[in-house]
């Protein structure tokens, strides 16, 4: 099953996913990896290891993309693509900040490989709004959509959680 986590820039999409695993982590065997910011710094975070390697940061030096105002590190992408390769026969897999590199088969480009694998497990997607069509026709397959407003931010995570309990 796979599960969107979607809403628009800054709506609260990964501190939802954060609240998640904080709500679940006794209960739920949960792997992939989610975003974290330090200052202007964002960094990839191994759900399992809790290790975390620079992804993006508004200065240049070894930079990969230049994405609006983000400039990627290409090391961050190589870390993030060898935990997603790890998550197949996780229970839980969660995927933060997925989006148009992906769709063009760069950065976290291994995603739609590791979804293939996952059959029958509980896979979350975490992506903008604007990129929700794009990817349900690149996945070809039934979704369960939950958008994050400023409404529903703050329980959403008990929601999604609910949900998964019923699967």
């Amino acid at each position: 099953m796979i599960l969107i986590l979607t809403g628009e820039i800054e709506s609260g999409k990964t501190s939802v996913c954060w609240k998640m695993l904080e709500h679940t982590e006794k209960e739920l065997s949960w792997g992939g990896i989610i975003t974290v910011d330090h200052g202007k710094d964002r960094f990839i975070h191994d759900v399992s290891t809790g290790e975390e390697v620079l992804l993006s940061q508004r200065i240049q030096d070894e930079i990969l993309f230049n994405q609006s105002r983000y400039h990627f590190h290409q090391s961050a992408f190589e870390f993030g693509n060898k935990v997603l390769e790890k998550c197949t026969d996780i229970p839980f897999f969660v995927c933060d900040e997925v989006g148009s590199l992906e769709l063009d088969n760069k950065g976290l480009y291994s995603i739609f490989h590791v979804l293939e694998k996952r059959h029958a497990l509980c896979s979350l997607l975490v992506l903008r709004k604007k990129l929700l069509q794009l990817y349900k026709k690149k996945l070809n397959s039934h979704v369960k959509v939950f958008e994050v407003t400023l409404r529903n931010r703050n329980q959403l995570h008990l929601d999604i959680v609910k949900y998964i309990q019923k699967l």
